[in-house]
């Protein structure tokens, strides 16, 4: 993986990966930023949401069923440094037992690399799959 950020003067950073993908990073006004793209930290906490949904999808290939709608939310607590407490609720509406849900869930959990590098840095992540209702 290669990645570069590039500063664009101000706070603003334009960040890519050489695969055609590229995203701003700055400090919001009240910060002196111009509000042009999330904080670097707001990034990396929605990159690993990203990659919670990600894995679950992929489980959920693996365990071989269909996902109907999948949804994360992440709230991050954090000191002035870092983040110290992450509470992840995923939402999923799929065509497997409860049993199927749940061990996806908890395959991505463990594996999940933003949440492995999370938990390595002492980050406590506090997680719950809420299993949606099937309209009727």
């Amino acid at each position: 993986m290669k990645i570069q950020s590039v500063w664009q003067g101000g706070f603003k950073s334009v960040v890519e990966n050489f695969r055609g993908h590229e995203f701003a990073v700055d400090l919001p006004m009240l910060q002196h930023g111009e509000n042009e793209g999330p904080i670097a930290v707001e990034a990396f906490v929605m990159s690993f949401a990203g990659c919670i949904t990600t894995y679950y999808a992929k489980m959920a290939k693996k365990l071989n069923f269909d996902l109907d709608e999948m949804r994360c939310d992440v709230k991050a607590e954090s000191n002035n440094q870092t983040i110290e407490y992450i509470e992840l609720i995923l939402h999923v509406k799929a065509n497997a037992s409860k049993e199927k849900k749940q061990q996806a869930f908890d395959l991505t959990c463990n594996n999940c690399p933003a949440g492995i590098i999370l938990r390595r840095a002492g980050v406590i992540i506090e997680s719950a799959l809420d299993i949606l209702p099937d309209e009727k």
